[in-house]
């Protein structure tokens, strides 16, 4: 079975990752397929789809426990510099500036935003350092 960005994200819905009803849009989807295809059929197979679900899971965990409270619903640009340092992004002043252009809007980012900030992050690494989300194999020639 394989998954195109439209599946992906009906199953991401039906699976309750949304927050406040607010479900991640179609453009934050293609990042996470990107990010997630190994194979770079440009569709995910179920492993690739279990190691996307588990990714959105932990990110959403995330900016629900410390982000999403009664008065505010979008991560402030300290919040934002703190998170993006705890997932070991070392970005200069310059770099995170633009990262909050494109992210923001009205002051904060939204839950959709910081998982689109954070999978753009990973794929410009240009590694699969998803650890926990990629085992890693070790070949022995």
């Amino acid at each position: 079975m394989m998954l195109r960005v439209e599946d992906v994200l009906s199953k991401l819905n039906a699976g309750g990752y949304t927050v406040r009803g607010k479900s991640l849009t179609m453009k934050t989807v293609h990042l996470l397929l990107v990010l997630m295809d190994e194979d770079k059929t440009g569709n995910l197979d179920v492993v690739e789809f279990f190691k996307l679900e588990h990714y959105v899971a932990v990110i959403r965990r995330e900016y629900v426990e410390n982000y999403e409270g009664r008065t505010q619903s979008a991560v402030t640009k300290t919040q934002m510099k703190k998170a993006i340092a705890s997932h070991d992004f070392n970005l200069d002043e310059e770099t995170f500036t633009a990262l909050w252009y494109e992210y923001s809007s009205h002051g904060g980012v939204d839950y959709d935003s910081y998982v689109a900030a954070l999978t753009k992050l990973e794929i410009l690494k240009g590694t699969h350092s998803l650890w926990p989300f990629t085992p890693v194999a070790i070949v022995y020639v």
